[in-house]
């Protein structure tokens, strides 16, 4: 069972995924104790969040609440985020276009798409 167990995981390092023309949707989001000083995602706890990505780069998509200071109130909102990424199976660094942190990500064992952002881990499915 350890060899053959061995070989799988063999076989999971080499299952590199390809990503242009793909799209990911957030499943799950659980917080972790680890804490960032900034976000990755420019909503903490969105309603809606998927990544595309195509051969150039990424978009990703979130959909939630956002408060406006002027009626001091909460609306929804659709901000979309556009950058590069470097994937080298199983990790993946998505940096965008506007500076802001970029994030190491992974690829999981259950080919999702995870990371750590400003608090919580951020796991995708693809679509």
């Amino acid at each position: 069972d350890l060899v053959r167990s061995r070989g799988l995981g063999d076989v999971y390092k080499r299952q590199k995924q390809e990503l242009a023309g793909s799209e990911w949707l957030k499943v799950e989001m659980y917080p972790v104790t680890y804490v960032s000083n900034e976000g990755f995602s420019p909503i903490r706890n969105p309603k809606e969040q998927t990544l595309r990505f195509e051969d150039d780069g990424f978009t990703m998509t979130t959909k939630g609440s956002v408060h406006d200071d002027e009626s001091q109130i909460m609306r929804d909102t659709i901000i979309l985020t556009h950058g590069r990424y470097e994937y080298e199976h199983p990790t993946l660094r998505l940096t965008p276009d506007s500076g802001s942190p970029s994030v190491e990500a992974w690829i999981s064992p259950l080919n999702r798409i995870c990371f750590h952002d400003n608090g919580d881990l951020r796991e995708f499915k693809r679509k």
